[in-house]
């Protein structure tokens, strides 16, 4: 079911497009252009019943149950500004209709810090977020 706002727009292009994984694509950079525009406005991906889990070094199993839950974890982050860079990128079909697995590594530049390495690891039913596995490592290590 379409929903938010974004979900609308990837369900059209699900409905109306070429069926292909073309649509995954869109997703991962609407996301991250968003992520790095305006952090506010990833709302539009999640529902009300999304999860993220959100582990940083050392730290796991954190896990935010829906949009408002998911937004407060956002707006909490530490840095002011973000850039990502994707290095990898896998796109996986799920048996049900519209439904992906999404994986994606790569780097995050914060603020004046030095790059961070990152993955995600999307599961988008009918264009929204269902689930989300983010995982932000140190800088150490990386030149």
């Amino acid at each position: 079911m379409c929903i938010t706002k974004f979900s609308a727009v990837l369900c059209i292009a699900f409905f109306f497009g070429s069926g292909t994984a073309m649509e995954p694509y869109f997703f991962v950079k609407e996301y991250y252009k968003t992520f790095d525009e305006n952090r506010a406005n990833l709302a539009a991906f999640y529902e009300e019943d999304s999860k993220l889990q959100f582990d940083e070094e050392f730290q796991f199993d954190k896990e935010f149950i829906g949009r408002e839950a998911i937004m407060k974890k956002f707006r909490s982050l530490p840095f002011k500004t973000a850039e990502h860079r994707i290095t990898n990128l896998v796109v996986e079909h799920l048996k049900c209709r519209y439904s992906f697995v999404i994986v994606v590594v790569g780097h995050l530049k914060t603020d004046n810090d030095s790059l961070h390495e990152f993955s995600d690891t999307f599961i988008l039913y009918f264009g929204s977020i269902s689930h989300q596995i983010s995982r932000l490592y140190s800088h150490h290590g990386l030149r």
